[in-house]
């Protein structure tokens, strides 16, 4: 036998490891603003999975938007705009940056 049950176990452990640490790198980095979205756990730290509920946008799709108080937080060419905010326990309303 090339493996004893001590190197065997080792073996496993290592290997659950780097599965989970890869698993875990892929998950991370999240999607990033305007990319589409079904729920806020979908987007990059600080960001919401948000859908126009005003009809300011010209297409009506869910996407991954930056909260806002007021125009000046978003980049130029966006505006703040109220939005639903598509969480996993449902959706509220909140401000977000959206194209003009």
């Amino acid at each position: 036998m090339p493996f004893g049950p001590f190197r065997q176990r080792r073996f496993t452990l290592v290997a659950l490891a780097v599965v989970s640490l890869a698993s875990g790198a892929l998950w991370a980095g999240g999607k990033k603003e305007g990319e589409r979205c079904a729920l806020t756990k979908d987007c990059a730290d600080g960001l919401i999975c948000a859908e126009s509920i005003r009809g300011e946008t010209p297409k009506r799709r869910q996407q991954c938007a930056k909260p806002c108080a007021n125009d000046t937080e978003c980049r130029t060419g966006e505006g703040c705009r109220l939005a639903r905010d598509l969480t996993a326990l449902g959706d509220t309303q909140r401000s977000v940056c959206f194209l003009k």
